[in-house]
């Protein structure tokens, strides 16, 4: 068989390492059909918080709050700036921060609005 190519790249084949299987058996990630890890869904990653500016009392008052109030320690106060920054690698997503910062609750609903209820 001949082909005629202006260009032919060659690689060598990959093949997932030997312990593979076990850790993914310990740390519960599916893997593919060739052995190799798949990637995490968008819909199931942990969602972080953002911080809103309007609603941050940081910048009227040197206001620590949603830091005293998030049980990660994902708040974390700027250096030199305002609002609040939320460290993605501690947060969970409870919205704990959220709830302080939020206006209080009509006398007919104690639900937090900017909190979405089941």
């Amino acid at each position: 068989m001949e082909i005629e190519a202006e260009l032919v790249i060659l690689s060598t084949a990959g093949m997932p390492s030997a312990g593979s299987d076990e850790l993914s058996r310990i740390l519960h990630v599916t893997r593919d059909t060739t052995g190799f890890f798949l990637e995490s869904h968008p819909k199931l990653k942990p969602i972080v918080a953002k911080v809103n500016r309007e609603k941050c009392l940081r910048h009227k008052a040197n206001c620590t709050v949603c830091q005293k109030v998030c049980p990660y320690g994902a708040c974390v106060p700027p250096a030199d700036g305002v609002p609040m920054e939320i460290n993605p690698a501690m947060c969970h997503g409870c919205g704990a921060c959220a709830w302080p910062m939020s206006p209080p609750p009509r006398a007919s609903s104690s639900k937090n609005p900017n909190l979405k209820q089941p």
